[in-house]
């Protein structure tokens, strides 16, 4: 019998603010129906709290179950505060279950810096053996009576994974008994989207077909998430490392070394173009090394081998993995490429579809949600939903406010690339610095291009210049904010298109908001190199429309990364950003008027001298 439940009983708040309500009641209604939503809200509006208000009164009236994924540990902050804000006001009376990524949360530090494969096997060997001592038998009254306790204690995930722990408890195991009770998971991503963990994970947690909803935080760059997610690559120091190890536990196995060195000795000589790709079939593999089952058998009764004896951080674990995704075939391509110098093999997942599909048929309904989403088409092409299945809750209300302005006389376009564009563009740059006494994020499409603005700019004589590199740390980043702020001088961010600084953070200093100009250099449209130029094809066929294939493999993207850029500004209702293009290929109609739909429309302008006047305008709004 079905239970009517009150929207507002799962509210995490006191009271509604404006618009969430009627938000609430269409993604509800959608839920319902079984439709994959796609929700589009601004950061602050209250998404985490309306997806959870939505999914929760539908998991009580029908006996579902909702998991709320995120893609990092962080995310998890937002979705558990308010899970535990609506357990302690009674508004759910069953306990939820928060799972991290299973290894951080083990409570033997020490296996936390395996590899994931490594780490699993030497977990089952310790349970196994009744050597590991957080592995006990746990009554589930105590483990209820324990939950409350701590999350009446613990404000954080961290605070309550680390409160378990000190009880001597297996956080792990706690969560999958907690799973049979709970009508609410919190997770990270790799739970539902990698298959070798989401069998067990479905299976421990009691998630049943089509009685299970699925909520995906920061889902705006979902699809290229599963498409790395899904890659595996190896490299010639992953090879010379196997065969090192080969010899040193599995004794003569001369047939396996010798197919590891015909890979290498291939890999030392083809011909690959710098930073781009070349691309390879399977039967051209087999032909270089034979086929890989017995090697695959050997590497695995290795890695068990060394596992038992304490060694870890083995490059056999990556060959494993490597090898087993070349079971894969639709949606994947063989490849070689070249960064830096170094030849990567790389199976690249360019169509995650072929892998999603099966998870949102699992689903009874999901939620896809962010402060920027991409187009319902694009998201049914690239993740394998029916077009009819999906629906669409967005958030039109105004939040916060945004100048664009487009410079007409430069582009990024990778024909035009040159010393002279390098230059203009950090003139436009030069002159937006120099007429402001602030913070300036500058977006550029790779490591490479902000390196060439860098220097530039160092030759006018701007020093202040934060550039920022794969292991940038966000801790330090906001610590050398801060001192700026404090000395009153300015300092320019240079960050890369789909980096950390530009994807789904907050820079805050003191709790208020520091970012208001943003300069995107180039719009961060794809390369065009065999991996995008085969998604366009697959897409052209399964869609019948190659012009909207090219669109949602390189213009689609790019647009997105913008909108995030963009996003670091946008934090309240109260923020002003001025968002400056360096880019001609902007006024292309079809992004131009996406560019209008969102932000109002753009003011173009043709020398580095109007942008003072653009400032000018920005006070006014």
């Amino acid at each position: 019998m079905k239970l009517e439940v009150d929207l507002g009983k799962f509210l995490a708040y006191s009271k509604w603010r404006r618009g969430q309500e009627k938000a609430t009641r269409d993604l509800y209604e959608y839920l319902r129906e079984g439709r994959i939503v796609v929700f589009e809200a601004p950061t602050g509006y209250g998404k985490t709290a309306i997806a959870l208000a939505s999914s929760l009164k539908l998991t009580y009236e029908e006996g579902l179950k909702t998991v709320f994924l995120v893609r990092t540990k962080n995310q998890l902050i937002q979705p558990f505060k308010e899970a535990r804000a609506l357990y302690l006001k009674g508004s759910i009376l069953n306990p939820f279950a928060l799972f991290k990524n299973r290894q951080e949360m083990c409570a033997i530090k020490q296996l936390q810096k395996l590899l994931y494969e490594e780490f699993i096997e030497k977990c089952k060997l310790l349970r196994e053996s009744e050597r590991c001592p957080f592995a006990k038998a746990l009554d589930r009254d105590k483990v209820l009576s324990l939950f409350d306790r701590a999350i009446r204690k613990c404000s954080s995930p961290t605070h309550y994974i680390n409160y378990i722990t000190e009880q001597g408890i297996c956080p792990y195991e706690f969560q999958r008994i907690l799973s049979s009770d709970a009508r609410l998971i919190l997770a990270s991503y790799n739970y539902i989207f990698e298959e070798r963990i989401r069998r067990p994970f479905i299976a421990n947690t009691y998630l049943l077909p089509r009685r299970t909803i699925l909520i995906m935080d920061e889902a705006h760059n979902l699809s290229s998430y599963l498409s790395n997610l899904y890659s595996r690559s190896i490299t010639e120091t992953t090879i010379r490392k196997c065969i090192k190890e080969i010899r040193e536990f599995m004794g003569p196995s001369e047939s396996m070394i010798r197919a590891l060195k015909s890979l290498l000795s291939w890999l030392r000589t083809v011909h690959v173009p710098e930073e781009g790709y070349r691309e390879i079939s399977r039967e051209e593999l087999v032909a270089i090394m034979g086929y890989w089952d017995e090697l695959l058998k050997c590497l695995k009764s290795l890695r068990t081998r060394a596992v038992k004896i304490g060694v870890y951080g083995l490059a056999s674990s990556s060959m494993i993995e490597f090898f087993n995704s070349l079971e894969r075939r639709e949606g994947y391509i063989l490849a070689l490429k070249r960064i830096e110098g170094m030849k990567i093999l790389e199976h690249k997942c360019f169509f995650p579809g072929g892998e999603s599909e099966e998870i949102f048929e699992f689903s009874q309904s999901s939620v896809l949600m962010s402060a920027t989403m991409p187009s319902p088409e694009f998201l049914a092409s690239m993740l394998g939903i029916p077009l009819e299945r999906l629906a669409v809750v967005e958030v039109k209300e105004e939040f916060g406010k945004v100048l664009v302005g487009i410079a007409s006389d430069v582009t990024s376009k990778y024909t035009e690339r040159s010393s002279v564009i390098y230059r203009r563009m950090a003139e436009y740059i030069a002159s937006f610095y120099r007429n402001i006494n602030d913070i300036l994020l500058v977006m550029t499409p790779s490591y490479e291009f902000a390196k060439n603005i860098r220097s530039m700019l160092m030759d006018m004589k701007i020093t202040d210049i934060l550039v920022e590199r794969q292991d940038t740390s966000l801790t330090r980043l906001k610590e050398i904010i801060k001192e700026y702020l404090d000395s009153k001088r300015r300092l320019l961010i240079l960050a890369v298109a789909g980096g950390k600084l530009v994807e789904g953070i907050e820079i805050k200093v003191r709790g208020v908001n520091i970012i208001k100009y943003v300069i995107v250099a180039g719009i961060p449209y794809p390369e065009p190199d065999v991996l995008t130029l085969r998604q366009r094809d697959i897409l052209s066929m399964r869609i019948g429309d190659r012009d909207r294939a090219w669109e949602f493999t390189f213009e689609e993207p790019a647009l997105m990364k913008i909108y995030q850029a963009v996003g670091r500004g946008l934090r309240s209702p109260r923020d002003r950003v001025l968002l400056l293009i360096l880019d001609n290929r902007a006024l292309r109609r079809r992004i131009f008027d996406k560019l209008k739909y969102k932000y109002g429309e753009p003011r173009v302008i043709g020398d580095p001298m109007q942008v003072r006047e653009l400032l000018n305008t920005f006070t006014t709004i």
